[in-house]
């Protein structure tokens, strides 16, 4: 379905991603490529899943069927052989084949218009990046970066990339929205996102009670949502002032746009050349929503390792991971930019993410893909109690990764290694 939502040219319009790198085009999983883009983006993100889904692989050997919980995952280096899974490990009735995809769903919280979905968006995407500015003024696009010295974001006016960068939606990349945010509220936000992405992943029937249902209209859940932190983020005031969360379709659809349902955010493609002023809806596409919400779930897990989003006990700018607890989680709008870029390049793993004691990065991602594929294919009798109990182990990761509950009197800041 084609739609024009004049409104939202800002919240269509997307930028760089600071977090673990991603590629700068999508995976083709017929052919997968996972080495560095001639321009320098490392598929980092990618890597990590990559990593994640051949553990899932390893701990089910011999069988098709994704029944083993990871415990530890022993590779933290991509080679040949973790690869191997995209080309000729897996079987048609394997269910990880299924996965595959999650390297290019990962993307989302970087890409959440699938911009990089077509490479004649390559130039504007770069645009929009602020790598290049003279191109940008060219094309009348004003930069995330210049646009956070103009006042407070918010959804409506600077969009979804600009918020999670540098406004109200930094949690998506692990992120504190500003100085002195409280750590239980970046906590609050992180823990409740990744909830609600997983009650996307849930059958209807399931969610329809727990009131998560995908095609809820957008403004009317968030309004009344309990998870009042996450809430404020998603603005649904902004959004129904727009009229957004109004179907507005006229003369058989030509005219007008539907009302935006909680999937909406998940289904976006803008693939204009040069303008996002016309964007296509998967409408009501359950794999794009329940794929896209997982990969928000992975990368919020993955950049919570990077030693420039969280503070875990490393305050160098190296690009390490250390899989000690958090401490405190940063500010982007606060760090110098370079310093930052440093750390989000592919990283040395600390001895200690080794250790069965420790979470880390790709295991906690290969146990949120194995909880998702059983959350999202219960049994046919019993779903309440099957509900429960991946819920309750869901709960448990979210906890080893972020800590089993917020810090006080802890405030974000920029972090000694990257203050301007």
């Amino acid at each position: 379905m084609r739609t024009t939502i004049y409104s939202l040219i800002f919240l269509l319009l997307p930028t760089y991603s600071f977090c673990y790198e991603i590629g700068s085009n999508y995976t083709d999983l017929q052919k997968p490529e996972f080495d560095n883009h001639s321009f320098g983006y490392e598929r980092n993100h990618e890597r990590m899943t990559a990593l994640a889904l051949k553990c899932l692989y390893d701990h089910n050997l011999n069988n098709n069927e994704i029944e083993n919980k990871p415990i530890k995952c022993q590779n933290f280096s991509p080679d040949k052989e973790t690869y191997s899974i995209f080309t000729d490990a897996l079987t048609s009735d394997n269910q990880l084949i299924n996965y595959l995809d999650l390297v290019n769903h990962v993307r989302w919280s970087d890409d959440p218009t699938r911009m990089l979905i077509s490479k004649k968006t390559s130039v504007k995407f770069g645009a929009l990046l602020g790598a290049d500015k003279v191109k940008a003024e060219k094309l009348g696009i004003v930069a995330c970066s210049k646009r956070a010295n103009e006042g407070e974001f918010n959804l409506l006016n600077h969009g979804m990339l600009c918020n999670s960068h540098y406004g109200k939606l930094q949690f998506l990349h692990s992120m504190a929205e500003k100085r002195g945010e409280e750590h239980k509220d970046t906590y609050s936000k992180i823990v409740q996102w990744s909830q609600w992405s997983l009650e996307m992943l849930k059958s209807e029937e399931v969610k329809s009670e727990d009131r998560h249902g995908r095609n809820q209209n957008y403004c009317d859940y968030w309004e009344s949502s309990p998870d009042k932190e996450l809430a404020q983020a998603m603005t649904p005031n902004l959004i129904r002032s727009a009229e957004l969360c109004d179907d507005t379709r006229w003369f058989f659809g030509f005219f007008g746009h539907p009302e935006w349902l909680l999937s909406t955010i998940f289904n976006f493609t803008c693939d204009g050349s040069l303008s996002s002023k016309e964007c296509t809806i998967f409408k009501n596409n359950n794999d794009h929503t329940q794929k896209a919400a997982l990969g928000s779930i992975l990368h919020m897990i993955q950049d919570s390792y990077s030693s420039s989003h969280a503070n875990r006990g490393n305050e160098l700018s190296d690009p390490q991971v250390n899989c000690s607890e958090i401490q405190s989680f940063y500010s982007y709008g606060l760090q110098n930019h370079d310093s930052h870029t440093v750390s989000d390049k592919w990283p040395t793993f600390s001895d200690e993410c080794h250790s069965i004691e420790t979470m880390d990065p790709v295991t906690a991602s290969a146990q949120a893909i194995w909880i998702s594929h059983k959350v999202m294919n219960k049994p046919d009798n019993k779903f309440k109690e099957h509900n429960n109990k991946y819920n309750s182990d869901f709960d448990s990761l979210i906890k080893s990764v972020f800590g089993k509950q917020p810090l006080p009197n802890i405030f974000a800041d920029a972090g000694k290694a990257y203050a301007k």
